[in-house]
């Protein structure tokens, strides 16, 4: 039995949501990456008009429009409610090169050839045709234009590293690589999407008669050590610390649980996994806290930058 769209929307509905949005839009990617590295490949000039699909409240769009103020950016999402918290969240921060319109990926409402570049960031995953998705994309970009997508792969479940002597068992090992298997079939079976698009998406793209630039890993490791001085530490503490709010929350924990039903497991399984979580409480996010980790995303993000030939 596919997973109820009413355990989707009350989760997206909540405020822990939301605040994992707003976590995303601060500290998503290492700006020195982000501005070495991606940027120069999207090859925009002034004048410029980029569509991001799968926009959300605009974390993306946003974040593009800074850096490039002469580039005409529109945001475009399924939901209407995060459409206009972009919108919101342009005005707040002054940001006027952008628009938010509502729309669907798999039927991208532009003509052929309407873009100089599309992107996307963590949306292919979610879709149920994601190869529609990039033609789609590939469609609407003129000849000579960017392609762009940043997808999770998820790879395995590790805790975050807080000691020097921080090892698992056997047991431990075997059960959490249970754990994920589960979540990952019932994250397929449900129609919700796939964890492990990453590495697909290249040849999604090549199929959309896109031209493969380069495929990467982000660098982005989330760090934190007292007492806190530096701004990655305290953007991995603020993710971390949302982390340890959605575990505790009914609408994440009964998506979750369905969810690892849905692959084969119980929920039992799912209780354990979760205790598997950062369960750390709001003290230790504060300067005088004492907490240290480093943790090795299980899911990491490859980048497939493409040209339309």
């Amino acid at each position: 039995m596919a997973i109820q769209k009413e355990l989707i929307q009350a989760l997206a509905q909540s405020d822990v949501f939301a605040e994992m949005l707003e976590n995303r839009m601060k500290g998503f990617w290492n700006p020195d990456y982000f501005e070495k590295i991606v940027l120069p490949q999207l090859t925009l000039k002034a004048g410029d008009k980029v569509l991001d699909v799968g926009a959300g409240n605009g974390a993306l769009t946003l974040l593009l429009a800074r850096y490039f103020p002469d580039v005409h950016f529109t945001g475009i999402d399924i939901t209407p409610a995060l459409v206009e918290d972009g919108k919101k969240i342009a005005q707040k921060l002054d940001v006027q090169n952008v628009e938010f319109e509502v729309g669907d990926a798999l039927q991208l409402p532009y003509a052929d050839r309407s873009f100089d570049a599309t992107v996307c960031q963590t949306v292919l995953m979610h879709v149920y045709d994601p190869a529609k998705a990039v033609s789609e994309m590939s469609r609407v970009l003129k000849q000579g234009g960017t392609f762009m997508a940043a997808e999770y792969h998820m790879l395995t479940y590790d805790k975050p590293v807080e000691s020097i002597g921080h090892t698992y068992s056997m047991e431990e090992e075997i059960a959490i690589g249970r754990y994920m298997q589960y979540y990952l079939n019932g994250y397929r079976a449900s129609g919700h999407g796939d964890l492990k698009i990453g590495a697909r998406v290249p040849f999604f793209a090549m199929n959309a008669g896109l031209d493969i630039v380069d495929v990467r890993i982000n660098d982005r490791v989330p760090h934190a050590f007292p007492p806190y001085e530096h701004p990655s530490d305290r953007n991995s503490l603020n993710e971390l610390q949302t982390w340890s709010k959605a575990v505790k929350d009914a609408s994440f924990r009964a998506l979750f649980t369905a969810t690892i039903a849905e692959g084969g497991g119980t929920e039992a399984d799912a209780t354990a996994f979760l205790s598997l979580h950062p369960s750390h409480g709001a003290e230790v996010f504060n300067d005088k806290g004492d907490f240290a980790f480093v943790w090795l995303l299980y899911p990491v993000l490859l980048i497939t930058i493409a040209r339309k030939k």
